[in-house]
């Protein structure tokens, strides 16, 4: 997992709703970690690097859900808990204002 971050990254335990592209049904799981840039969630599905995903996730302080689309980076299956994977997803489409939230809540910087 060779991976060059841009943003600063904080550990998390906020809830996420996630859709495959093209897919139907969605599901709930939990963010591990969250940038400007993207996050890490865990999922019991095996989610293939390249893929894209609908996101919706709220964090702390702020009002709206944010909502954008990212692309599964990396996957890795988690130590000890069988089929359940990590995944690592960079945000395709991200505002201005969305990363401007999302840093300002990593930042500890509230409105």
């Amino acid at each position: 997992m060779d991976e060059q971050r841009e943003e600063k990254r904080i550990d998390v335990n906020l809830q996420i709703k996630y859709k495959v592209e093209n897919s139907i049904l969605g599901n709930k799981t939990k963010i591990q970690n969250l940038s400007a840039g993207g996050l890490c969630m865990s999922s019991f599905q095996r989610l293939v690097p390249g893929l894209t995903l609908s996101l919706s996730f709220a964090i702390p302080e702020f009002e709206d859900e944010i909502s954008l689309k990212g692309q599964v980076v990396w996957q890795k299956e988690q130590e000890n808990v069988s089929n359940l994977f990590l995944l690592g997803v960079k945000f395709q489409n991200a505002t201005r204002e969305i990363k401007t939230h999302i840093n300002d809540f990593v930042f500890g910087i509230y409105p």
